[in-house]
Formats: C-alpha cells, sequence, structure tokens
C-alpha cells in the first residue's frame, strides 16, 4: 500500500496518512489481517529545516501493536541520509492510531513484528523507491515555495 502526506517548511501536514494495512515481516497465519494505522494530520513529520537544504531520504521501521492497538517496540530497521530522518520517523511512527481486530491478542497480533517504509520526498515526489519494495510504504512529501 501507498499513501502520501504532503507537508509545507513551517505549516502542519494537510493529509492524513494511511500506514496500513502494513504487512508483517514475520508472515501472519493465511487470512490473518494486520492493523489499520493512521497519522496525526496535524502534525509535521518532514522538518522543514531539512526541506529547505531540499534533503531526502528512506527510513524501514520495524515495530509491533500491542492488543490495545498502541504501536511499540519501534526500531529503526535501515535508513539512509544518516539520521536526519531518524527522529522523524519514529515520531511519525509513535503518532499512529491503529485499529486492531478483535481477535487481534487470541490471534497472536502483538507478537509480530511489521514493517513499513517512510519515504521522504520534496514535491513532486515520486522518484526514491522504498528500501524493501514487499513492505507496504508511507510517503511524506515536502513543498518548496
Amino acid at each position: 500500500m501507498k499513501s502520501e502526506l504532503i507537508c509545507v517548511a513551517g505549516v502542519a501536514c494537510l493529509l492524513i496518512l494511511i500506514a496500513g494495512p502494513v504487512s508483517p515481516a514475520d508472515a501472519p497465519a493465511q487470512g490473518e489481517s494486520p492493523p489499520d494505522c493512521k497519522a496525526d494530520s496535524k502534525v509535521d513529520y518532514y522538518p522543514a529545516s531539512v526541506i529547505r537544504k531540499k534533503q531526502e531520504g528512506r527510513v524501514l521501521v520495524e515495530y509491533r501493536v500491542d492488543a490495545h492497538a498502541h504501536v511499540t517496540d519501534i526500531h529503526i530497521f535501515t535508513e539512509e541520509a544518516g539520521d536526519v530522518f531518524r527522529e522523524p520517523a519514529r515520531k511519525f511512527m509513535e503518532g499512529l492510531k491503529c485499529k486492531v481486530p478483535p481477535t487481534w491478542e487470541t490471534d497472536g497480533g502483538p507478537t509480530w513484528h511489521l514493517r513499513v517504509n517512510i519515504v521522504f520526498e520534496i514535491s513532486p515526489g515520486g522518484v526514491l523507491l522504498p528500501i524493501s519494495p514487499k513492505d507496504p510504504v508511507a510517503n511524506i512529501t515536502g513543498k518548496l515555495y
């Protein structure tokens, strides 16, 4: 799944980003579905200073979703562009609001290691490919003015 969030330097992000459904890194049983997660549209995940420098980058994040639908155990699996996007990616993940199926806990959902690619691009975007093509992608796009 690919989603997009557009941010303007110094202004809150404009759209709701849907980061799910995410795909488990350790595949669940056939027919099991991962949680649906959304980011807060009022938070600017693409730092204005980084937009002004026209920096772009990709981060692959591994995490879990507990029985109460909270994102936990956030781990930056791999990243590029130094650590410029490490904290913005962590902030994005910490802000996710997830919905889990009623059987999430009994199906072992909280034990699943989930992954998502977070791609930070300057508008119009669409150039950077995800680090892990088999995992979902969350695009966060910054605009220069």
